[in-house]
């Protein structure tokens, strides 16, 4: 997926408003607006290891970083290497591979950074893998994707004897030469997992427990709750506790995406807010955005409630995921966090400051011992002494296949 398609769809996606309900407090009792988010401004302090003061500058950055790196990646094509966002100083920085682009982008107030490959060159060769991984297994690699800071392409491997499957992709990666890197994978296989509704809250099915994304309109207007598949894999209904919100409408396991049509929208009154996880708090959602790497993300989720990370990769084929029905899927075009993520998380909304980002689909869990996680209570992985690893669905290629519109 090319950075310029995706500016493509985000350009055409209508501004609807849409955010999903799920058990925030009643129509009668509206939240509180939000204010300052507590919880991003505590992880940019201990993330970053800057003050509080800087902290609340550098989140109230972001939403104008983003915009920056989205018109000059339109204005430089094929010649930007993509953006990001350095985390010790808070710079949105793009990479540029013809110099005489440096005062371009040191004009729009983020830091040059000459590279060896465009991000066009990088999405080529991570096509031409897409397509050699789908030919056979894939062994012991367990994710790709294009790491714009390191600008260049990476294959990720678990540690392990050799094996034919293993061995053909690694030699692709040898093949490519200095646009290709290997490296050790860096986390087990994740395991799947007359009232308001906000995404963020928790929704059942038979398949168990999850939460509900952002809510979503057609062109005629019919409401839908945008969920991870695997939600409503097995069962096309969905319910917020007890009642009947609605059904299946569409869903894709390759992106691990879905979306749920409203019944009932007499009775289940969706809102554009996200709900926090803390008093009555809710953040409102004003559009969709694709924040660039190293941008701090919070997701809501049933289970770990409002937590926050930085996105790491774009565009990541990651690991096959076990579906409730015991079959294995692959999925493409993930967005790699160091977000906490644990069952029932799935579904749920992903922020960046007011803008929405995705919805979450799958992570890394662990068990008391630091072991990946096989049953008996669930950790994340600063909890453990390892990593977080999670992966959430970018939303604007939600909307554009599934023919929605975000409700703000």
């Amino acid at each position: 997926m090319s950075r310029k398609v995706l500016a493509a769809v985000l350009g055409a996606i209508v501004a609807a408003g849409l955010t999903v309900v799920t058990t925030g407090p009643a129509a009668a009792d509206p939240p509180a607006e939000e204010g300052q988010d507590e919880v991003a401004i505590e992880f940019v302090i201990a993330n970053d290891r800057v003050s509080r003061e800087e902290a609340i500058r550098r989140l109230a950055a972001q939403d104008g970083q983003t915009a920056t790196a989205d018109r000059l990646a339109r204005e430089l094509g094929d010649r930007s290497g993509g953006a990001w966002i350095d985390r010790r100083t808070g710079e949105l920085v793009v990479n540029i591979v013809d110099d005489r682009d440096a005062a371009t982008v040191a004009a729009a107030g983020a830091r040059p950074d000459i590279v060896e490959f465009s991000l066009s060159e990088l999405d080529a060769l991570r096509a031409r893998f897409d397509e050699v991984a789908s030919s056979g297994d894939t062994g012991r690699v367990d994710s790709w994707y294009v790491d714009v800071m390191a600008n260049r392409f990476v294959v990720t491997v678990i540690e392990g004897d050799d094996d034919p499957a293993t061995s053909r992709l690694l030699e692709f990666v040898r093949e490519a030469g200095d646009m290709a890197t290997v490296q050790p994978s860096d986390g087990a296989k994740p395991q799947l997992g007359g009232l308001n509704v906000y995404a963020g809250t928790a929704i059942n099915n038979a398949g168990g427990g999850c939460s509900a994304g952002f809510a979503a309109k057609d062109v005629y207007n019919n409401r839908y709750m945008i969920t991870a598949a695997h939600c409503v894999w097995t069962d096309a209904n969905v319910k917020i506790g007890a009642t009947h919100f609605g059904q299946r409408s569409y869903y894709n396991a390759t992106f691990d995406e879905a979306a749920v049509l409203n019944w009932y929208t007499w009775y289940w009154f969706q809102q554009p807010k996200v709900w926090q996880y803390n008093g009555n708090l809710t953040k409102t959602v004003v559009g969709v955005s694709q924040a660039p790497v190293n941008s701090v993300v919070c997701k809501s989720g049933m289970t770990t409630g409002w937590t926050c990370g930085t996105i790491q990769q774009y565009g990541v084929n990651a690991f096959p995921v076990l579906f409730p029905d015991n079959t294995i899927k692959w999925l493409a075009g993930m967005v790699k966090t160091n977000m906490c993520f644990k069952k029932g998380d799935s579904g749920g909304p992903v922020m960046a400051g007011n803008w929405a980002q995705g919805t979450m689909s799958s992570g890394t869990m662990y068990a008391a011992n630091g072991a990946p996680w096989v049953s008996g209570p669930v950790y994340c992985g600063w909890q453990v002494g390892k990593p977080n690893v999670s992966y959430y669905q970018p939303l604007a290629w939600t909307l554009y296949r599934a023919g929605l519109s975000i409700v703000t």
